[in-house]
């Protein structure tokens, strides 16, 4: 990997929980998230209210490291399908630059 560093959530709805229950947990996590040392961002993607994605960004590596296993245990706890991997990621921020000046943006590696 080169970086940036993170992680990804992804999962199904399992049809037990309600798309309620969803945001309601995913409201819980962000808040665990952003408490985590080294947290630099992280992005949600939602389609058709089945299919779940969060990820997650660091600012090192080791960091992200830190953090799998803490967040694995939580997501697989709820819903024990989902994969969660340590992985390189765009954190949130270079994609609002990269928006914000017409994709005129170089990212360091």
């Amino acid at each position: 990997m080169h970086g940036p560093f993170g992680i990804v959530i992804h999962f199904r709805r399992p049809s037990n929980i309600s798309e309620s229950d969803v945001e309601k947990t995913t409201a819980e996590a962000h808040r665990l998230y952003k408490t985590l040392p080294g947290f630099r961002s992280v992005v949600y993607f939602n389609i058709s209210e089945e299919e779940y994605t969060a990820a997650i960004s660091f600012y090192t590596e080791k960091a992200a490291s830190n953090a799998l296993e803490p967040i694995r245990k939580g997501v697989l706890k709820r819903i024990p399908d989902a994969v969660v991997s340590k992985t390189e990621v765009v954190p949130g921020d270079f994609v609002d630059e990269f928006i914000a000046k017409g994709g005129n943006v170089q990212r360091d590696l």
